[in-house]
């Protein structure tokens, strides 16, 4: 075989690859649980684990970190619901994300409450702010470590603007719209102090509806949650003395209390259900690009977006 046939055979090859990785790709990833050592008398705990940015669709691809998005989450809650344990603790590490998906994982989580009866623990990891500390208020005890970082309680917007770029090399944009506000936010075009005062209006009123979630779920006087819901960041351990948790503790700490207000004596029995990564996360985790989240910015969609997320 001469060295061209070779390398077609190469490419022909590398080509069925990519597309078996695309079929592993698109395969559900949450429809899973597990347990462990379980009996009939056991002390059972339903266990959530969320993990990722949250988005309105599974984004777990080339060149992106798993996500936290509204139907994998009402999918987990689900199973969840026709288990037999009295409680569920769900863990969360997320910054946040897109407002329209924290909002509706959010009302899954309020029917999951109403419906199953269940005790709702939510246990902060690693980070829980924004959007990932909107859906862990409908829990009735937070938790968190002393190093987890949440609060940034807010909205952002963020909008590029590349028309002084576009004038430099000679490039300039023209909209044919049917109304002056029809292109606002277009980053090639200036954004007038009307269009900015109208964006402005929708960040103002999407954060009074975050304001006023957390303000219904925990026991923080109205003045005093304004002077920490102005996007700043805590610790575990500042945010319990602010009231935006309700203890601090780690992993065993958390499974100890969950014994003693159930009353149990016997070790908890975990029904796991989690978002789990597939084979394709796996394999673009072990390439070089895999931190340029190329993934993510070949599917992001011109325009703009209101986000509960924390971006430092």
């Amino acid at each position: 075989m001469n060295k061209p046939q070779r390398s077609g055979w190469i490419i022909i090859i590398l080509g069925f690859a990519v597309m078996i990785l695309m079929l592993f790709r698109t395969f559900p990833q949450y429809h899973s649980s597990e347990t462990t050592n379980r009996s009939s008398s056991a002390a059972e705990v339903s266990l959530i684990e969320l993990s990722g940015i949250i988005t309105s669709a599974n984004m777990s691809g080339f060149g992106s970190s798993s996500s936290i998005y509204p139907s994998g989450v009402k999918e987990l809650l689900d199973q969840a619901r026709l288990d037999s344990s009295p409680v569920l603790v769900m863990t969360i590490s997320s910054p946040g994300g897109s407002v329209a998906p924290t909002q509706e994982i959010y009302d899954h989580l309020i029917r999951f409450k109403t419906e199953s009866n269940k005790k709702i623990y939510v246990w902060m990891k690693d980070v829980a702010a924004s959007g990932g500390y909107y859906i862990a208020c409908p829990a009735d005890k937070i938790f968190a470590m002393p190093s987890t970082i949440t609060g940034s309680i807010g909205v952002i917007l963020q909008l590029i603007n590349y028309e002084e770029m576009l004038k430099k090399i000679g490039i300039k944009e023209k909209n044919i719209k049917s109304g002056q506000f029809k292109d606002m936010g277009s980053p090639g075009a200036p954004l007038s102090k009307e269009a900015e005062e109208m964006l402005q209006s929708m960040v103002d009123d999407q954060y009074e509806l975050f304001f006023q979630t957390v303000l219904r779920h925990r026991d923080i006087p109205e003045t005093l949650l304004k002077q920490y819901a102005q996007g700043q960041i805590f610790t575990g351990r500042q945010a319990k003395e602010n009231g935006l948790v309700d203890e601090v503790m780690g992993w065993y700490e958390l499974e100890d209390y969950i014994k003693e207000e159930m009353g149990w004596t016997e070790d908890i029995h975990w029904l796991r259900y989690k978002i789990k990564s597939n084979f394709w996360s796996w394999f673009e985790s072990k390439l070089p690009l895999s931190d340029l989240n190329l993934w993510n910015t070949l599917q992001k969609k011109s325009g703009f977006e209101l986000q509960y997320r924390w971006k430092p």
